[in-house]
C-alpha cells in the first residue's frame, strides 16, 4: 500500500531527516554483538553452574539460577528492544504504530530485572547490611511506580485512539 501524501516528508531536508533512521542500523547490529558477547557470558556461568552443581548448598544454587535468570531477562530486553526499533525502523505496510507498548515492555523488563537483583541482595545480606537492603528496595519501588504509571498512560492512549 502506498503512503499518504500527509506520510511524505516535504523537501529535501525531510528526506534527509527519514534517510538519518540509516544511523540506527549500526546501533542494532552493535546490540546484537553485545548479545553475542552476552551469550558467551550466559554459557560461561552455565557450566560454572553445572560443574559445581555437587558442591553448591540450596542458598549458593538458588543464587546461580537467579543470575541465568537474570541473564535471560536482560536478553530479553535487548531482543525487545531491537526487534521493536527494527519495525518502526521498516514500519508496518498499514501505516501502525509498530512500536506501541515498548516502553511498557521495557519498563515491565527493568522490573523485573531490579527484583531479580533485590532477591540476590536478600540472600547475600549481611549483618549491618540494612541500608543497602532498604535503598535498594526503594529503588525497586520507584521502578514499579514507573513500570505502573507509563501502563495507565499507554492505556489511556490507547482508549484515546479508539
Amino acid at each position: 500500500m502506498a503512503a499518504s501524501d500527509d506520510d511524505r516528508p516535504a523537501g529535501a531536508v525531510g528526506r534527509a531527516a527519514v534517510g538519518s533512521r540509516l544511523i540506527l542500523l549500526v546501533f542494532y547490529f552493535g546490540l546484537a554483538i553485545g548479545l553475542a558477547v552476552y551469550a558467551v557470558a550466559f554459557a560461561a556461568k552455565l557450566v560454572k553452574m553445572a560443574a559445581n552443581v555437587l558442591v553448591y548448598d540450596q542458598a549458593t544454587m538458588i543464587l546461580a539460577m537467579l543470575g541465568l535468570i537474570d541473564a535471560v531477562l536482560v536478553a530479553n530486553l535487548v531482543v525487545t528492544v531491537v526487534l521493536s526499533g527494527w519495525r518502526s525502523f521498516i514500519r508496518d505496510r498499514d501505516g501502525s504504530d509498530a512500536g506501541s507498548g515498548l516502553k511498557v515492555k521495557v519498563a515491565s523488563s527493568i522490573v523485573a530485572i531490579s527484583a531479580i537483583h533485590l532477591l540476590q541482595l536478600f540472600f547475600n545480606a549481611e549483618p549491618g547490611g540494612e541500608r543497602t537492603l532498604l535503598v535498594s528496595v526503594a529503588v525497586h519501588l520507584a521502578f514499579v511506580a514507573s513500570a505502573l504509571m507509563l501502563a495507565v498512560i499507554d492505556r489511556l492512549g490507547a482508549k484515546a485512539k479508539g
